[in-house]
């Protein structure tokens, strides 16, 4: 299950929240697409992205553990929850990735997470809106973070997904194929055929980090449209 879409402005960047993840630091800020999965001993594991900017706050993984990009602060924090709802512990699973907005659950136990924006470093630029000297890495990726695990997940960026301004994802069962959407007004629609499937893999066979192995990215076209539309 996910959660709902919540504008930026809507939502806190500070500490006023009150809350802390189980190593005591600061709950990080602006919560966005999260999915459940099923884990240990009837605990349900929640993995939840919180959509931070470069200098918004509370920051994910502020310590700088296992970073994507020193310089950002987004990423996702897992929590599990026991049968009776309380909180059995909470931490950060993706560090310092940028505006991890929404993505999606795969069948094998991850959450896909996506960066809703293309920056990457270089000057301010009249004719490129896309450079910005305050990231150290360009973005725009989906990160992959397996639900059951306790650390942080490597910030392996999934290239072979695109990049762009990533939203949504949806995984079919049945292929193993992702069906990814853009959050632009003239977005596009696209489907990652993972290679390892295309090679005969059993979809029922894929497992965390399969997708890094690569594939082919299509795009969605109407047949008969015109292209001006």
């Amino acid at each position: 299950m996910f959660s709902a879409g919540i504008s930026a402005e809507d939502r806190p960047t500070d500490a006023s929240v009150g809350s802390t993840l189980s190593d005591g630091s600061p709950t990080p800020g602006r919560h966005d697409g999260m999915a459940a999965f099923e884990g240990p001993e009837g605990l349900a594991i929640h993995v939840r992205n919180h959509e931070l900017d470069r200098n918004d706050g509370p920051m994910v993984d502020a310590l700088r553990v296992r970073p994507y990009d020193t310089r950002t602060a987004g990423g996702t924090t897992t929590l599990w929850v026991d049968p009776e709802r309380r909180l059995v512990k909470s931490f950060a699973s993706l560090s310092d990735t940028l505006r991890n907005c929404a993505g999606g659950r795969t069948p094998w136990g991850s959450w896909l997470s996506c960066e809703e924006t293309v920056f990457a470093p270089g000057p301010v630029s009249p004719v490129d809106a896309g450079l910005d000297p305050d990231v150290g890495v360009p973005h725009g990726y989906i990160f992959e973070v397996d639900s059951r695990s306790e650390n942080l997940a490597d910030p392996m960026p999934l290239k072979a997904m695109g990049r762009f301004r990533h939203e949504a994802v949806a995984v079919d069962p049945e292929t193993g194929f992702a069906y990814l959407s853009e959050d632009l007004r003239d977005g596009l629609l696209y489907r990652f055929c993972l290679g390892a499937v295309r090679r005969g893999t059993k979809p029922s066979a894929l497992r965390v980090g399969d997708y890094a192995q690569g594939g082919v990215l299509e795009v969605c076209r109407a047949v008969g449209r015109s292209r001006h539309l």
